[in-house]
Formats: C-alpha cells, sequence, structure tokens
C-alpha cells in the first residue's frame, strides 16, 4: 500500500513542478469545439461552426435512441446547448462598412 501512495505523491510533483503548456484558447475565452471549427470555416455566417458542432452533438445525442431504442444522451445534449450559447455570444469582429 505505501508503494502505491509514494508513486501517486510521486506523479502529483512531477505535474505540479511541470511548465503548464499554453492553450490554443486566448485568455477569458471558453473551450469549444465550434471555436476549433472557426479557424477552417469559409462560410460568412459567424455561427456556422458552433451549430454545426451542436448539430453534431445533438446527432450523437440520439444515436443510441435511434440505433438500438435506448435513452437520449443528456451531457451531450447539454454539450450541444454549451456550444450554442458560446456561439450566441461570441464576440464578432467589428465589420468595416
Amino acid at each position: 500500500m505505501g508503494e502505491i501512495t509514494s508513486v501517486i505523491q510521486r506523479g502529483s510533483q512531477a505535474v505540479c513542478g511541470a511548465a503548464v503548456p499554453r492553450g490554443r484558447t486566448r485568455g477569458g475565452e471558453f473551450f469549444s469545439l465550434g471555436g476549433l471549427l472557426a479557424p477552417y470555416a469559409t462560410t460568412k455566417l459567424a455561427l456556422a461552426p458552433w451549430a454545426f458542432a451542436a448539430a453534431l452533438l445533438t446527432t450523437l445525442a440520439f444515436w443510441d435512441l435511434l440505433a438500438r431504442g435506448g435513452e437520449p444522451d443528456a451531457i451531450l445534449l447539454g454539450l450541444a446547448a454549451y456550444e450554442l450559447l458560446i456561439g450566441l455570444t461570441k464576440r464578432s469582429p467589428a465589420r468595416s462598412a
């Protein structure tokens, strides 16, 4: 038992002492699948990457229901709503007239 706790302690020391890698999001932004898709989107609609991610997550949430008659996945439905919320509240760059 003492051997397991020493391995855990060494692992936590290695993680705490390591440099934290920089993320892809700028300060104050939230992670979302739509945010990962946005740089590659070639549409003029600002909400399109987040709507696509929400549609994909909704499809995955109901996949078990459609395939085997199971129940929809509430977590994936919540993530789909989260994607839409991030897309709707995202600041869009100022347009020049």
